[in-house]
């Protein structure tokens, strides 16, 4: 494999694109009633997404339903979940 180089890396960084990173934390309120309802439409809207092609994996959380917190993050051209 080939060296990285500064050049490299600064051609590289303008061709990332934007994307959002949540990750998913059991909340305070996971065992309140009503919150199972919830999560299952968390997930059918997922599902949604994903038959719309705007959403490239669904990954249901085999935990108690949760709270999360979302990061801005870049990614470059060609770049997929295996």
């Amino acid at each position: 494999m080939d060296p990285i180089t500064d050049e490299y890396m600064l051609q590289m960084l303008p061709k990332a694109k934007a994307y959002t990173a949540v990750i998913l934390k059991p909340g305070p309120k996971a065992g309140l009633e009503g919150a199972d309802k919830i999560k299952w439409g968390h997930g059918r809207r997922n599902f949604s997404l994903r038959a719309e092609g705007k959403l490239s994996i669904v990954c249901p959380v085999m935990s108690p339903p949760f709270v999360y917190e979302a990061y801005p993050c870049r990614s470059f051209p060609g770049d997929a979940l295996p």
